[in-house]
């Protein structure tokens, strides 16, 4: 009896593998269970998650470590979303995070960096739903660093953008002040 071509295919490797489907993390974060996808993201290796989860898995698993104040596991996730997906809305909004978590930290190369997600966040999305916090951050972080004339050219775009905005009052001060 002949065997059929199928069955004298060799198995595929382990890295020739189909992409796993969702982790339906979404679905947690959505339910406030932040430690599970942690902990599903521990037991699984992040290396196998950063590199094989699905856009929205990465986006849940940087969330939820964001909230859980996991800086460095946020950021990991953040950095994987840009590389693997960098068109995709997560991977433009990814830059916006990574600033944040930048703006977390207090020394002066933490904020120029912010300030550099920032600005690639407006850049990549620049109707996006974060770019006016990105913008008003950047009006903030020029004036903490004493860049006074980057600090008023960013003021009086912020105000052309978004006059009532939550930086609009601290924007018109800037303004004002350099007339």
């Amino acid at each position: 009896m002949r065997e059929s071509p199928r069955a004298l295919r060799p198995a595929p490797s382990p890295s020739a593998r189909a992409p796993e489907p969702s982790l339906a993390w979404p679905q947690s974060l959505a339910h406030g269970d932040f430690q599970r996808i942690l902990d599903e993201a521990a037991r699984r290796g992040l290396d196998e998650v950063l590199s094989g989860a699905t856009s929205a898995d990465l986006a849940a698993l940087a969330d939820a470590a964001r909230y859980r104040r996991r800086n460095d596991l946020a950021q990991q996730a953040l950095l994987a979303q840009r590389q693997r997906f960098p068109r995709s809305l997560a991977g433009r909004d990814a830059a916006f995070f990574l600033g944040t978590l930048d703006e977390t930290r207090t020394s002066r190369e933490a904020r120029t960096s912010a300030l550099e997600w920032y600005g690639r966040y407006l850049t990549e999305n620049p109707a996006g739903s974060y770019a006016g916090q990105a913008m008003g951050r950047r009006l903030a972080l020029f004036e903490s660093l004493h860049d006074r004339i980057a600090a008023r050219e960013t003021a009086a775009s912020y105000l052309a953008k978004f006059p009532a905005g939550p930086y609009a009052t601290k924007a018109r001060r800037i303004v004002e002040s350099s007339q």
